[in-house]
């Protein structure tokens, strides 16, 4: 978690980050990631579609491990 606060300090001047959440709310929260890409193929599409290759390049290789 460290590694991220870099990228979270960053990150707030683009979108508001939630730091005001009570830990029972998030007690059924599974945050584990998902096996693979639903389809993969439409994500592709997509990520194509708005120059986002190399962040949706990273998801899959996140989701492969």
């Amino acid at each position: 978690m460290e590694g991220a606060r870099e990228y979270l300090a960053a990150a707030e001047t683009v979108v508001r980050v939630v730091t005001d959440i009570d830990a029972p709310e998030l007690a059924d929260l599974d945050d584990r990631l998902p096996a693979g890409a639903r389809d993969a193929g439409a994500l592709v599409r997509l990520a194509d579609t708005w120059n986002l290759s190399g962040p949706v390049n990273r998801l899959l290789n996140a989701l492969s491990r």
